[in-house]
């Protein structure tokens, strides 16, 4: 009689740990959807930002004037793109050295753009603090039509310059 109470009460734990393992496998399977979830997200936002007619001068060439117009509209990029994003464009320089573009200064000597980034440290530190919130970041190539100045019989000489995009969205 004592040798089934003791098969009983082994028969329970395992079945106990079995419900246990079966959970936790769940609860990992959840969090990569999430994550799978959350990183397409940002894949989809970067192949919309860079084909927008709203930076973009044609797909994957992004129009100088138009960044500087975008750091103002943030609300309306939101509307556009959803909120929970930011973008960083860096053009490919070989001095090294970034001199982050102002709203409404056009300059061709700016060669850094960071759009609906409003206070981004603000928002970083407080999400560090309270432990939420990942980030998920892409970055690919693209070129950014700069304006020269100078007009000619087809217009404004432009070039374009080789940049990296990289599109941030967080939770």
């Amino acid at each position: 009689m004592f040798e089934y109470v003791i098969a009983a009460f082994f028969i329970v734990l395992i079945i106990i740990f079995v419900m246990f393992m079966l959970g936790s496998y769940q609860m990992s399977q959840l969090e990569l959807e999430k994550q799978k979830f959350s990183e397409q997200k940002a894949e989809q936002l970067l192949k919309r930002v860079v084909s927008s007619p709203l930076v973009a001068k044609e797909d994957g060439v992004l129009d100088d004037s138009k960044l500087i117009a975008a750091l103002g509209l943030c609300d309306d990029m939101e509307q556009f793109f959803g909120k929970n994003w930011y973008a960083v464009i860096i053009i490919l320089d070989s001095s090294g050295k970034t001199v982050r573009c102002q709203q409404g200064e056009y300059s061709t000597d700016c060669n850094y753009w960071v759009i609906c980034a409003d206070n981004l440290e603000a928002r970083i530190s407080k999400e560090k603090a309270s432990g939420a919130g990942e980030e998920y970041a892409y970055t690919v190539p693209v070129n950014v039509a700069r304006k020269m100045g100078w007009v000619t019989r087809r217009g404004t000489a432009t070039r374009a310059e080789p940049a990296l995009i990289e599109v941030w969205t967080y939770d």
